[in-house]
C-alpha cells in the first residue's frame, strides 16, 4: 500500500511539473524591423585644407600635366616629341616648361618619384622620341599615328603597338602620386607618435598628390 502511495504521488508530482511548463506563455518573438529610410550624414562639400602644406604637390602635378601634355603631341603625324624636352621636364632643367612660375619653382618631379622607376621612365621617354619619328601610318611591327580602334582619337604606337604616352603617364600615377601618399606621407614611421598637428599637416600633404580640388563637386577637375 505504501508503494502505491508513492508510485502515485511521483505521478501526481509529473504531471504537475509537465503542466507548469506547458501553461508557460511562449517567448514573443522579436518585431520585424520597420525601415525608416537612409541615414542623412552631413559632410562638408569643401575640404578645406592648409595650401601651404599643398603647395608643393601642387606645383608637381601641374609639370607633370604639362609633360602629358608635351607627349601627347606624338599622336599628330610628323610631330617629333624630343626624348631631351621630356627629361627636362621630369627634373625642371633648362626652363622647360611654358609658364615661369614652373621654372623657377625650385621643385621637380622626379624628386618626388620613387627612385626605383626613375630609370624606367626615362628609358619612356626615349621609346616615345623614337616612336614619334616615323612618317607612315602604325602597322604590325611598325611605330607611328593611327586611330584607336574603340575611339575616334589617333595615337602614337611603338612598333609593339603600344601608346607610350600612356605607360608614362601610369607609371607617374604610381611611382609620383600613389608613393607619395600611401608609401612616404602616410606611412606608418612618419606618422606614428606624432603630434595632432603634424598629422594634420601631413595629411594636407597627401590629399594634394590626389590631383583633386577640394572643391571638386562643383569644379572640372584637369589634372592626371
Amino acid at each position: 500500500m505504501q508503494s502505491l502511495k508513492f508510485t502515485s504521488t511521483f505521478f501526481i508530482f509529473i504531471f504537475s511539473v509537465s503542466l507548469f511548463f506547458s501553461c508557460k506563455p511562449k517567448k514573443q518573438d522579436d518585431p520585424a524591423p520597420v525601415y525608416t529610410g537612409d541615414e542623412v550624414i552631413s559632410t562638408p562639400t569643401i575640404y578645406s585644407g592648409n595650401k601651404q602644406y599643398m603647395h608643393d604637390a601642387d606645383i608637381r602635378l601641374v609639370m607633370f600635366e604639362s609633360l602629358i601634355e608635351y607627349a601627347q603631341s606624338g599622336n599628330t603625324k610628323e610631330v617629333f616629341v624630343d626624348s631631351i624636352k621630356l627629361k627636362n621636364m621630369f627634373y625642371n632643367t633648362s626652363s622647360p616648361f611654358d609658364t615661369a612660375y614652373l621654372n623657377t619653382s625650385g621643385l621637380n618631379i622626379a624628386e618626388a618619384v620613387d627612385p626605383v622607376y626613375k630609370p624606367e621612365i626615362e628609358k619612356l621617354f626615349g621609346r616615345l622620341s623614337i616612336a614619334s619619328k616615323s612618317q607612315v601610318e602604325s602597322a604590325n611591327g611598325v611605330a607611328g599615328v593611327k586611330q584607336a580602334t574603340t575611339t575616334s582619337a589617333f595615337k602614337l604606337y611603338d612598333a609593339n603597338g603600344i601608346a607610350v604616352y600612356e605607360l608614362i603617364e601610369k607609371q607617374l600615377m604610381g611611382s609620383l602620386q600613389l608613393y607619395q601618399i600611401c608609401s612616404v606621407l602616410l606611412a606608418d614611421n612618419n606618422l606614428k607618435n606624432q603630434s595632432k598637428e603634424i598629422r594634420l599637416q601631413t595629411w594636407d600633404k597627401a590629399f594634394a598628390y590626389l590631383g583633386v580640388t577640394p572643391d571638386f563637386i562643383n569644379y572640372k577637375v584637369t589634372r592626371p
